[in-house]
């Protein structure tokens, strides 16, 4: 699988003729959880608000490292941030994205450690990890089908700033 992240204004060092200049993505992780509660002294069961995790990224350090510091320090935020996914190989299909709005670097950590901390053999390099809270979020994920072309878009999405599905 191969991953890009592309920020508005911000210049990876991505080579891919697709993504250009976009960041290279090692991971990435994403969480929403909702509290529902079902009562056995209530008439029903009801759900919680939802609480939304940053989209955490880990990447090589590369020529966007510095912007990315620069703007979790500063508070300032990007416009648009879309993380894409795509199949290896010869097709080289996208079949799942991720969108933001109003994208915050609520945390950036820059360090020599290993690629994917859950794993003692992952390869050590020079990395960024960094969080992106965000406004609005739109997934969308595309099924491959037995052709090998991929199917109908399952999209979901959510406006953070009022509480809808509405982005």
């Amino acid at each position: 699988i191969d991953m890009f992240l592309k920020l508005d204004s911000v210049t990876g060092e991505s080579t891919d003729s697709s993504h250009a200049q976009e960041i290279e993505v090692a991971s990435f992780s994403h969480s929403v959880s909702n509290q529902s509660t079902v009562g056995s002294g209530t008439s029903g069961s009801g759900a919680g608000k939802a609480s939304f995790g940053a989209l955490k990224i880990v990447a090589r350090t590369n020529n966007s490292s510095a912007t990315l510091f620069q703007v979790s320090a500063s508070g300032d935020h990007f416009k648009t941030a879309k993380l894409t996914a795509r199949k290896a190989g010869k097709s080289q299909q996208e079949y799942f994205t991720i969108e933001l709005t109003e994208v915050y670097v609520s945390e950036y950590t820059n360090g020599y450690q290993p690629i994917d901390p859950n794993n003692p053999g992952s390869e050590v390099a020079h990395i960024d990890s960094y969080s992106l809270s965000y406004k609005t979020i739109k997934i969308t994920y595309k099924p491959q089908k037995a052709d090998g072309t991929l199917g109908a878009p399952a999209i979901g999405q959510y406006n953070l700033g009022n509480n809808s599905t509405k982005v």
